[in-house]
């Protein structure tokens, strides 16, 4: 690790408690298994820092209640890494829907679908992610969550009530889901679905897609032969949006802007 830092490296602590009484960073990145993440985070707030952490934080819904009224009291932001939010496709979609350019939403259709093989290496069902006590969920909890976020951010209304199944149909020894299914409603009324899974030999495939009164968005980043695609009351025709590329990552891009919200505060 002090190889790869290359001298910006200030020290190592065995607590999180210890490194807070240590130094005084203006914000935190902490990346530990659910099971564990919460009280790091409690300790950061406690500190001073803003927070970026791994979802999805704590096994307990109360706990991350508790920990957000914390950042809320102390005016610090806890931003989970969902980083796709930084992407310029998602990012066009929900400019279009700000915009109205589709007229009022009438219904969400998601998938996203991993690789099944992962699942049956013995170092995958050996470490926290296959452990539910320690990761809280499979597929859904670390993958099909980014797409709930992502209808939420887009069509800009929240998911207000749920019902769906998970199950294990690969049958790996694993004690966590690799398939999930849910029906969605949103507070603004429509409604959606979403197809959460390890299913696949490799890579990925996803699909999000959103109708309205007047147009449609489709957007397949990974399986898909055209990235986005969309209709709006003034371009009936079908036309393509093309991403710029910038080379960098959604992580690396996610991770400046976080930086950059943290300076604003």
């Amino acid at each position: 690790m002090k190889e790869v830092l290359e001298g910006k490296l200030s020290g190592v602590y065995r607590s999180s408690q210890a490194l807070f009484s240590a130094q005084k960073p203006d914000f935190a990145l902490i990346s530990l298994e659910p099971r564990l993440a919460a009280p790091a985070v409690a300790a950061a707030l406690e500190a001073g820092c803003h927070v970026i952490v791994e979802k999805p934080t704590s096994l307990d819904g109360d706990i991350l209640t508790g920990l957000v009224r914390i950042a809320d009291r102390k005016g610090l932001h806890i931003i989970l890494a969902l980083a796709n939010r930084t992407t310029p496709d998602y990012r066009r979609a929900h400019d279009l829907i700000q915009q109205r350019k589709l007229g009022e939403i009438y219904g969400v259709e998601m998938h996203l679908i991993a690789d099944q093989t992962r699942l049956e290496k013995s170092t995958y069902q050996e470490s926290w992610l296959a452990d539910k006590s320690r990761s809280g969920g499979g597929h859904l909890a670390w993958l099909g969550i980014h797409w709930l976020d992502l209808a939420t951010y887009i069509a800009g209304s929240d998911i207000v009530e749920v019902a769906g199944f998970t199950a294990n149909v690969g049958d790996q020894s694993i004690e966590v889901e690799d398939s999930a299914v849910m029906s969605l409603r949103f507070g603004d009324g429509f409604l959606g679905t979403l197809t959460s899974g390890y299913s696949l030999g490799k890579g990925y495939h996803s699909h999000l897609k959103i109708w309205g009164e007047s147009g449609w968005i489709e957007i397949n980043l990974f399986g898909g032969e055209t990235p986005m695609r969309y209709v709006t009351k003034n371009h009936p025709e079908v036309r393509n949006f093309v991403s710029p590329q910038t080379g960098e990552s959604a992580y690396t891009r996610f991770i400046g802007e976080c930086v950059r919200a943290m300076m604003d505060v």
